[in-house]
């Protein structure tokens, strides 16, 4: 017989950090699905529980991310692919996914910052394997690719400095700045991003680093203690290794730019509504003549507006910009001083979003964590009762 009263009391990091935990081993496990059913069951029974006060729980933010997700999964009726079923149970498992992070962002402040150490410990742990694997391994590719969902060489440092940004941003909401442990971090993330040779992923660290020194709630000596340690750290790096400081520079663009050409003038196309979610980018006329340009198969515009346009049309850029804005829009008109805390979380996942990024409907993913947690965690903040904590709300009180 199910106890309500045990579902009731369990600490909200288990909706998120055991989900997370199991897709940085393996990308696709009987484990993280039966962990996201867990989850997804606490959190249907949360909404039934608290189904006479909803309208307190979430608020326009909350709301606008659930008809962004259900928008995108209902692009797939009029795209071309036959498979419609699939794209709309991914989301509604992504709906699930946003509605349970804004419900654990309405935790207490404890329930927070318990959170926000787990995550970065998982995180720390995943970069710091990461590393040492690729240089002790004998094998090891020319670009790190980590274990599960990380093993991609760009969305896998995406994924983990996403989370970390995410996790930090919720220590300064919480009113705590470890510096010793954020510093641990960075240190960690900067290491595994530079195994993978990916610049993008380098230049969002470097960007959430340079407005986290600025906006933290630390002496004006630390902060430029920590900006003339990352100069330091650039200048040595190139000194170290200048084969490999001039290999990310001679890359280029390594088309992103003659892509984003090729790209733009197709948007007319379908403008308003897109070609849908299901569209194989690959097999169409302007994937062919990519292929033409660079002697390789692009597989998406390799930026998230350009994608999402392409997907969806305006009307999915203009609910995309809804979903980023609108949690950040609350907390600021709520309490000003916010923007301290949202501010660099922004910077990193806007620059993690330039270069790369695609369809952000999916199953269980890389994209999850990059995209949607962060901006679901916002949008849970601007939720709460009361935003400058003075009368926290638990995750667990009654309706």
């Amino acid at each position: 017989m199910i106890n309500f009263r045990t579902i009731e009391s369990l600490h909200p990091a288990l909706l998120v950090v055991p989900f997370y935990a199991s897709l940085l081993i393996s990308a696709d496990s009987q484990i993280s699905r039966g962990l996201f059913n867990l989850a997804a069951f606490y959190t249907i029974f949360w909404l039934w529980k608290n189904r006479a006060s909803l309208s307190s729980k979430f608020n326009p933010s909350s709301l606008i991310g659930v008809i962004f997700i259900a928008y995108l999964a209902a692009s797939s009726l009029w795209g071309e692919s036959s498979d419609i079923s699939t794209y709309l149970r991914w989301g509604a498992g992504l709906s699930v996914f946003w509605i349970t992070l804004t419900i654990l962002a309405q935790a207490s402040e404890k329930h927070l910052y318990e959170t926000a150490l787990l995550l970065i410990f998982c995180t720390c742990i995943a970069a710091l394997y990461s590393s040492i694997h690729y240089f002790v391994s004998p094998d090891a590719p020319s670009r790190n690719m980590g274990p599960g969902m990380i093993r991609h060489p760009i969305l896998g440092p995406s994924v983990l400095i996403s989370v970390g940004a995410t996790s930090v941003m919720l220590l300064q909401y919480c009113k705590r700045f470890p510096l010793a442990l954020i510093s641990v971090l960075f240190a960690s993330l900067l290491i595994y991003t530079l195994t993978t040779a990916s610049r993008g992923p380098l230049l969002s660290l470097g960007v959430w680093g340079l407005a986290l020194a600025l906006v933290s709630p630390v002496p004006l000596y630390v902060k430029k203690a920590a900006i003339t340690l990352g100069i330091l750290f650039l200048l040595g790096l190139y000194l170290a290794l200048p084969e490999f400081v001039l290999s990310l520079i001679e890359r280029g663009s390594t088309y992103r730019i003659d892509i984003w050409k090729t790209v733009i003038p197709t948007l007319q196309d379908n403008f308003f509504f897109g070609h849908g979610v299901s569209l194989d980018f690959v097999t169409t006329e302007t994937s062919r003549k990519l292929e033409e340009i660079t002697g390789l198969a692009i597989e998406h515009p390799h930026n998230l507006g350009l994608s999402t346009w392409l997907y969806s049309g305006l009307a999915g850029v203009m609910l995309l910009a809804a979903t980023t804005l609108s949690g950040i829009a609350i907390l600021y008109k709520k309490n000003t001083t916010s923007l301290f805390y949202c501010f660099p979380l922004m910077c990193a996942v806007f620059f993690l979003s330039l270069t790369d990024l695609s369809k952000l409907v999916s199953p269980p993913s890389a994209i999850w964590f990059i995209f949607w947690l962060p901006l679901a965690i916002l949008s849970g903040l601007s939720a709460r009762e009361d935003e400058d904590d003075s009368n926290v709300t638990s995750l667990h009180s009654s309706p």
